[in-house]
């Protein structure tokens, strides 16, 4: 029999042709997806990011026109004990005040970002089981906390430092009052941009412990690590774009968090690296806490199911 060498060359040529073409709307249609899903993950963080914006600024403009309020109805002067009462109250109206006033905001972000992210982690979503529930409850728990000690943490010290400024200038009652109500707006609203940061913090960190369970459940075996490929990409996500890694060290790194002491200790648990600091970049040499985005405030990096190993 003739082998037609020719028509044989032409048909691999045209199955390779194929297989490419397939390959490439496989990967376009990835694309999609993941278009699709992280547009849903950023209508969460945006949804929760004007909330605490909203709630933050209508909280502060209330706190400062209350002190205003009290030095004038009272004819106080500014010094350090009307100062020592006005930071006394702006601490429960920024502190427990305000967390409780985005309480259910916070909850309505992690809940909706977890579920949606347990049936976008694999093909069919796995119910939900009590380490969900705890995930949940943990991730709750750890963005309260966060929230209701920001204005101990971060803007108390700033406020008593230009409370005291003001007092030195030895300006009269009405001037002071007007300074402080100028000055102590500014200070509020140096916290915006960590409102817009822990906003995407707390969607991430729920995507990606759903994402976790989810892969457990369905007995996935790697996942891989996806970056946002632009000019805001930092060099570490870029240096990790495109990793893949065993669900069993997200699982490990998860366990690592939630069982950390405190929030602070969570810290310590999952701190963000430098670029410089990591001299070895393959996947079974970087550090724990490398294996679940986010590598620092406002990280756009996410993971998706793999079928390859690293």
């Amino acid at each position: 029999m003739k082998i037609n060498k020719g028509k044989i060359l032409r048909a691999v040529l045209t199955s390779g042709a194929k297989k490419i073409s397939q390959l490439k709307q496989d990967l376009a249609d990835v694309e999609i997806i993941v278009k699709a899903s992280t547009d849903t993950y950023a209508r969460y963080s945006r949804t929760l990011k004007t909330a605490l914006l909203n709630e933050w600024n209508a909280s502060s403009r209330s706190a400062i026109n209350e002190a205003i309020k009290y030095l004038e109805v009272n004819k106080y002067e500014l010094n350090s004990e009307t100062l020592d009462y006005i930071d006394k109250r702006m601490a429960t109206v920024m502190g427990d005040n305000f967390a409780g006033a985005v309480s259910g905001d916070v909850t309505k972000a992690v809940n909706k970002t977890y579920s949606f992210a347990h049936s976008d982690a694999v093909v069919v979503a796995p119910a939900f089981a009590v380490p969900d529930l705890e995930a949940i409850a943990w991730l709750e728990g750890d963005a309260m906390f966060w929230i209701g000690s920001h204005y101990e943490k971060q803007t108390r010290k700033r406020l008593m430092t230009v409370g005291k400024e003001i007092i030195e200038q030895g300006l009269p009652r009405a001037d002071a009052a007007k300074v402080l109500k100028k000055r102590f707006g500014q200070e509020f609203k140096k916290s915006d941009s960590y409102w817009r940061g822990l906003a995407n913090h707390v969607t991430t960190r729920a995507r990606e412990f759903s994402h976790v369970e989810s892969w457990v459940k369905s007995k996935t075996t790697y996942y891989e690590i996806i970056g946002v490929s632009d000019f805001r990409q930092t060099d570490i996500c870029r240096e990790m774009n495109g990793k893949v890694f065993p669900v069993e060290k997200a699982v490990k790194l998860k366990k690592r968090i939630m069982a950390a002491s405190s929030p602070e200790a969570v810290k310590k648990a999952d701190r963000w690296y430098k670029h410089e600091e990591i001299t070895d970049w393959r996947v079974e040499k970087l550090p724990l806490p490398m294996a679940l985005p986010p590598y620092h405030f406002g990280c756009r990096t996410r993971t998706i199911r793999s079928t390859k190993e690293s």
